[in-house]
């Protein structure tokens, strides 16, 4: 259910954002189906750009992470042999095996977390790919899907219904 349902919402987050712009420019006389993929693709590209500039600052500090987590782990290493608890190399030879074995022997724990956190990544991928579709389909027939909702209730309450979604998506 939330595969569906979160896309939906936030499609019409984005629909909510993207509309007056779509608006605009049919207003002005281009056909609505150039005006959605005008203004889809121009948000695309607005996105994309800012996600491109955000990786490059994050893959630079990620560098600089590696760098400073070997610096800090020799120096760990240093203090624990000089440092007050005075071990020697046989004591953190012991202690990486110590590590070692529980990492291997909780392999499995950590195998079923990594596939948990891809089965997630291709959630997200895939709400991100049915939210945008159902984005262009939004401001392409928002109009129209609208008053096929509409006229799924009583005839007696429908004129209510539109008015009340209309002032809520204004």
């Amino acid at each position: 259910l939330r595969l569906i349902v979160f896309p939906v919402i936030v499609a019409l987050f984005l629909c909510a954002l993207l509309a007056t712009p779509v608006r605009r420019l049919t207003d002005r006389g281009m056909p609505r189906g150039y005006a959605t993929m005008t203004v889809v693709v121009s948000s695309l590209i607005g996105v994309i750009t800012v996600l491109v500039l955000l990786g490059a600052t994050i893959s630079a500090g990620v560098r600089d992470v590696g760098v400073n987590a070997t610096k800090g782990i020799d120096e760990i290493r240093s203090w624990l042999i000089t440092g007050p608890l005075k071990l020697n190399e046989a004591d953190l030879e012991d202690l990486g095996d110590t590590i070692g074995n529980a990492v291997e022997a909780n392999r499995e724990r950590i195998a079923t977390g990594a596939l948990h956190s891809a089965t997630l990544l291709v959630e997200v991928i895939a709400g991100g790919i049915l939210a945008l579709f159902v984005t262009i389909f939004l401001l392409y027939d928002g109009p129209r899907i609208w008053r096929w909702c509409v006229d799924l209730f009583p005839r007696a309450s429908a004129p209510h219904l539109d008015e009340a979604g209309r002032r809520a998506w204004g």
